[in-house]
């Protein structure tokens, strides 16, 4: 990590650093996930790694994956765990997280706490996301159906750039539009719908996501894997759904966790079998037989 983007804020934003530090942070939580719903004894690796993950990604100027990691531990506490949240510990843990993300958001800003300047943090980005919705349908006309080239070529985000680089493939909502501007970076979810599948095909892929949605809870109930799957999706949608494009949802959906838990989650499992099978051979091989005794 560069260590200028510590404690920094905005003055030293360094997305390379945030985004590695992002991901680091999201296996935290979903192993961390894992065994609390495996019922199994917490590791404290993984909760070290967690709580230091989110008070250096806070230091970086980046809130919205500690907001993540709030809200994956909301689910959990409210639909998985045995021992379920009352009301009264769920509005202080929600209360908690929005005046932690608050205050966070003015420090990064440079700016003194108070409720006005509160409050302007936490609404500034949702307000500040539409704007590319305004710049598309000040220059465009809302199509009834679209070709998603976007949202097709954003799979090969998944492809690790170790390997290969396949960005200069990407097909940019910008680009499908004119005169479509995101001047701070986000993307409202409406014109990312609208410019890849038209107001119809928006329409039709909500249904669609809709049913897969409910399809991933079904499976949460029959594997422990499909639950922390399904809780880290929840987890994205309250946030990150509504102001990143596809090229970031998609990645965060089949890569991050999804295909890199599984491949680690079985790697993991690997060694330990290959551990056990190890012992157990050399166990056999150390006891005296029937014949010697």
């Amino acid at each position: 990590l560069a260590r200028n983007s510590l404690f920094g804020g905005y003055g030293s934003y360094d997305i390379g650093a945030r985004g590695k530090l992002s991901t680091l942070l999201i296996i935290f939580n979903f192993f961390l996930l894992y065994q609390l719903v495996s019922k199994q004894k917490l590791s404290m690796f993984l909760v070290a790694g967690t709580i230091l993950g989110c008070l250096f990604l806070l230091s970086m100027g980046g809130r919205m994956y500690v907001f993540q990691t709030f809200v994956v531990l909301l689910v959990f506490k409210t639909s998985f765990s045995q021992a379920r949240w009352k009301t009264g510990k769920l509005l202080i843990f929600i209360f908690s997280g929005l005046l932690i993300g608050a205050a966070f958001g003015l420090w990064r800003m440079g700016s003194s706490l108070g409720v006005e300047k509160a409050a302007y943090s936490f609404f500034a980005e949702p307000t500040f996301t539409w704007f590319s919705t305004i710049s598309y349908l000040s220059s465009n006309e809302v199509p009834l159906l679209s070709f998603p080239s976007n949202f097709i070529t954003s799979f090969l985000n998944l492809v690790p750039n170790t390997f290969f680089s396949f960005k200069p493939y990407i097909v940019s909502t910008a680009s499908m539009v004119n005169d479509y501007q995101n001047p701070l970076g986000a993307d409202s979810v409406w014109s990312t719908f609208v410019i890849n599948f038209g107001s119809l095909g928006s329409c039709i892929f909500l249904c669609v996501t809709g049913f897969i949605l409910n399809y991933l809870r079904h499976l949460s109930a029959q594997s422990r894997f499909m639950a922390v799957y399904y809780i880290m999706v929840c987890g994205m949608l309250p946030f990150q759904f509504f102001r990143d494009g596809f090229y970031i949802l998609n990645k965060q959906l089949f890569f991050n966790f999804l295909l890199l838990p599984a491949i680690l989650l079985g790697v993991t499992n690997l060694v330990l079998f290959g551990i056990r099978r190890i012992s157990n051979i050399s166990s056999s091989q150390t006891l005296p037989s029937v014949a010697d005794e």
